[in-house]
């Protein structure tokens, strides 16, 4: 097998396992398999190829410990990929504003308090997110929450408004990026509740393309492709 064979099924590996990546223990062995190959095509000749995929190899299969021990901590699994374009923010963040302010001054939320709020810059389609469990005692108004609504995907958009009903929370919530609110999405009991993203790290920043390359044109022509704010 040439070197710059064993270069590229490194890298193929680095796909595979982040595709298992939910399967802890077939996305580390993959990642060890691309570490192999990537050393053995570097030795061979093709240092370039067989670096990138010892470097993906050994970054995949760190994140894959970190959220081990995440999931361990805190008893839910942390790693959401964003599936769609809802969350997309602009780079500039005041042209965003002036192009989203009226659907939340609706909820009384102006220029500064948006500023406060966790991931105030949003995210994008492929970005990977770290979440928790969701504690509704703890959900304030600006986090980013997960959510099922009978539907195939989980929803994670932000927390608009919260009252309580009964004794019960009843959340509300408006995606960065869509005009609108949706009806799923005005009333959302505790028990729809999933988890809060808390994070999203730079490193994790379109790796989910990895995985969502495979299954884009399966989705309606207006859904495929990079984020434009609407």
């Amino acid at each position: 097998m040439k070197s710059k064979t064993k270069g590229v099924l490194s890298i193929i590996f680095v796909a595979v396992g982040f595709i298992f990546s939910a399967i802890a223990l077939i996305s580390i062995l993959f990642c060890i398999l691309a570490i192999c190959f990537g050393l053995k095509a570097k030795e061979e000749g093709s240092k370039k190829i067989g670096v990138v995929g010892v470097i993906l190899g050994i970054t995949l299969i760190s994140l894959t410990f970190i959220s081990i021990m995440i999931g361990v901590l805190y008893n839910y699994s942390p790693r959401i990929i964003m599936e769609s374009c809802s969350m997309y923010h602009e780079e500039n963040f005041d042209e965003w504003w002036q192009n989203h302010n009226a659907k939340y001054s609706k909820f009384n939320i102006n220029k500064q308090d948006f500023q406060e709020f966790s991931l105030k810059r949003g995210f994008s389609k492929g970005d990977i997110l770290l979440a928790i469990k969701a504690n509704p005692e703890k959900l304030k108004v600006g986090d980013v929450i997960i959510f099922n609504t009978n539907q195939r995907n989980l929803v994670n958009h932000r927390i608009v408004h919260i009252k309580e009903i009964n004794e019960e929370k009843i959340f509300s919530t408006i995606a960065d990026n869509n005009p609108v609110q949706l009806s799923t999405e005005r009333s959302i009991k505790e028990e729809q509740l999933v988890g809060k993203v808390i994070s999203r790290p730079f490193f994790y920043r379109g790796l989910g393309w990895i995985k969502l390359i495979f299954y884009e044109q399966y989705k309606p022509i207006q859904s495929r492709g990079l984020c434009k704010s609407r």
